[in-house]
């Protein structure tokens, strides 16, 4: 889940219900107060459920269709054309068609609209249809109040005093970003590579010598400085270290301060400045493990994950039993669709280590079929229950599982078993948020998806103050 995703705003429980609420949603959107249902139950409705026009324009009228979807059902291309067809008899003729659905957003239903659309132009009627998800209803959803307190009755004044604050979170972090000069191919990667997931490879390597082993201790001392959430004290030490052996020291030492030099420039959200020096750091040691594992995850922080695949899968060639290197590669093999299971890339020794598990349920998340990855991200709590990332992962899947069952989003009402197992993953993620939000590093998009998530579950259960007070802290630690 991302912010406040599909658990914020619940489903309608029925067809009259979903109407009813599009209305309000519509009337905004059109610019158009007087959107109204097309005729009544049991009429011909000619592919329309409401009807309207933009901007005050008589000559453009648009046309909505209400498709209700109940858990794991999907619109079909059939289904659609034969609505669009309907909409054609609609008069006077329609200038925009839209199927909304609360079956989520489906690439190839967009692909089906533009196609149709063409179509039609072809035959010289101009009709623009769109097919919008659940996905993308929640987004406009969640930009009008009033379409906010139809779709959701429990929406109230304190709900969205919530929501202001985590809008205002949104834009600190936007406008922070922009001061620290990330380009747009960075803004697009931070949507799809988490940082937090990456899970550290570290760099201690063999000492060679006394002399070695003392700048060891140093450069340890500064990395537990960071790891403690102490960056803006760890980076201007290390930044020194740099300076003063940058002649003399082997390459091994050298590689160790420049990673860990990166490694804080990430904690402070300058990612290019933070790959740019893993990725230098390696030339000084290619041939050590923790070097190899740093380029790796140099590249995937710069979104090169096909030079990634292609150096990680050498690289993992030659050492198999390199697991910081496998957990990259198993990052990098969800934005290749050849792939469709990561572990086949990866040596059979290495599929059950931490790294390369908590890889392997974003990849189902995020390209498995929805709840796909709930029991995965549990196996692996089970497996590794003092890894960080899978304890995370492991709440946000009973989170997810359980505000997104069939019975909540019609009701909004939880069981007792339901109830429990949902405080005890919401508490799970404030504590993680609360682990988070004090260290001394930027506050990364990773950073407010967690938030957003601890919002989420504390809105369901009702504790609107704690929500209030968590959205405050995250806009104070944007500033």
């Amino acid at each position: 889940m991302s912010l406040l995703a599909a658990t914020q705003i619940p489903k309608p429980a029925d067809e009259q219900a979903f109407e009813r609420a599009s209305v309000v949603l519509w009337r905004g959107l059109l610019n158009d107060r007087s959107v109204q249902r097309n005729g009544r139950r049991g009429q011909r409705q000619n592919g329309v459920d409401l009807f309207g026009i933009r901007d005050d324009d008589a000559d453009w009228h648009v046309g909505i269709q209400c498709k209700l979807k109940s858990e794991g059902h999907f619109l079909a291309e059939d289904e659609v054309r034969e609505e669009v067809r309907k909409a054609l008899t609609f008069k006077p003729p329609l200038k925009e068609y839209y199927v909304t659905t609360t079956a989520p957003d489906d690439v190839a239903m967009q692909e089906l609209a533009r196609g149709i659309t063409a179509e039609l132009a072809k035959t010289g009627r101009k009709l623009r249809v769109f097919v919008w998800g659940w996905n993308t209803l929640e987004e406009k959803i969640s930009e009008d109040a009033g379409a906010r307190k139809a779709f959701d009755p429990t929406y109230g004044p304190f709900s969205e005093h919530i929501l202001d604050e985590t809008r205002q979170i949104t834009i600190a972090q936007t406008e922070t970003r922009a001061e620290m000069g990330a380009g747009s191919r960075m803004e697009a990667m931070l949507t799809e590579v988490s940082a937090r997931l990456a899970v550290p490879p570290g760099d201690a390597t063999v000492a060679l010598s006394a002399f070695e082993a003392h700048l060891d201790a140093e450069i340890d001392e500064y990395r537990e400085l960071n790891n403690s959430g102490k960056t803006l004290t760890a980076l201007p030490l290390l930044e020194k270290l740099l300076e003063r052996v940058r002649s003399t020291a082997s390459g091994r030492i050298l590689f160790r301060v420049k990673a860990n030099i990166g490694h804080c420039l990430l904690a402070l959200g300058k990612d290019d400045e933070a790959s740019a020096m893993l990725l230098s750091s390696y030339d000084h040691a290619p041939d050590e493990p923790k070097a190899v594992a740093n380029k790796a995850f140099g590249l995937l922080l710069r979104g090169e994950w096909q030079e990634l695949l292609a150096f990680g899968g050498a690289k993992l060639d030659a050492d198999p039993g390199n697991e910081g290197l496998a957990g990259y590669l198993v990052q990098a093999a969800r934005f290749d669709s050849s792939v469709s299971d990561p572990l086949s890339i990866i040596p059979e020794q290495l599929h059950h280590t931490a790294a390369v598990q908590i890889g392997r349920v974003d990849f189902i998340r995020r390209r498995g079929q929805p709840g796909e990855w709930w029991p995965v991200a549990k196996e692996v709590l089970e497996a590794h229950p003092s890894e960080p990332h899978a304890v995370q992962f492991a709440a946000e899947a009973e989170l997810d599982q359980i505000l997104t069952s069939e019975s909540f989003q019609r009701t909004r009402v939880l069981s007792p078993a339901e109830r429990a197992r949902l405080e005890a993953a919401t508490a799970t993620l404030v504590s993680q948020w609360d682990r988070e939000r004090v260290t001394e590093g930027a506050l990364r998009p990773e950073d407010a998806a967690l938030c957003g998530n601890v919002l989420v579950g504390l809105h369901a259960l009702g504790d609107l103050p704690k929500a209030l007070e968590v959205a405050r802290q995250s806009f104070a630690c944007a500033r």
